[in-house]
């Protein structure tokens, strides 16, 4: 998804929410697609700002974590993430250090 068209879309989700309305699921579920892949639900994690400003210069929208890799050019690692990284919908840690360590 380019620019444009996840500010076209996040400036309708706001439009829904000025007027005291929810965000239908359909629109709100485009919001959190990886942006460059399309993958629906990618996983929630927390990267150090300097590092996710350097992949989407807007610093808005998501990314999974290959395209995220791909946009960065280079494989990710633990200390990339924030510390401790959690899932914020949860508060349960992450584990991604195995998975990136």
């Amino acid at each position: 998804m380019t620019d444009a068209e996840f500010e076209k879309l996040d400036a309708k989700a706001r439009r829904f929410l000025q007027r005291g309305r929810n965000i239908p699921f359909k629109l709100s579920g485009r919001l959190v697609e990886c942006r460059d892949c399309g993958r629906a639900h990618p996983e929630y994690y927390m990267l150090k700002r300097n590092l996710w400003l350097q992949a989407v210069p807007t610093g808005r929208g998501c990314l999974c974590l290959e395209c995220l890799a791909k946009r960065l050019g280079r494989p990710l690692v633990a200390e990339d993430f924030g510390d401790p990284p959690c899932d914020w919908l949860t508060g349960q840690p992450v584990k991604l250090a195995k998975r990136f360590g």
